[in-house]
């Protein structure tokens, strides 16, 4: 599971165009972006169902796996590659 305290110290908001210009708050950026996967009961909480339904969408998108892997590699840094 997922809160936004487990986001709080690791997402960086440093470039998102928001943040930069002053319309959103940090806390505000990492709430937003936890409502993505928080679906299935929002609650604030990621489960693991969530995040996996999350991702069963995104992968739909992407026409080849070998893409899908290294943007998911990258993408949670994953094979040692800061994203």
């Amino acid at each position: 599971m997922v809160t936004y305290d487990d986001l709080v110290n690791v997402y960086n908001v440093e470039w998102h165009p928001k943040f930069r210009s002053g319309e959103m708050s940090k806390r505000d950026i990492i709430e937003d972006f936890l409502k993505q996967w928080d679906t299935v009961e929002q609650d604030g909480r990621v489960t693991y169902e969530e995040f996996e339904e999350y991702y069963k969408d995104v992968s739909s998108a992407i026409d080849k796996d070998d893409y899908f892997e290294a943007m998911m590699k990258k993408a949670w840094d994953l094979d040692g590659t800061p994203g």
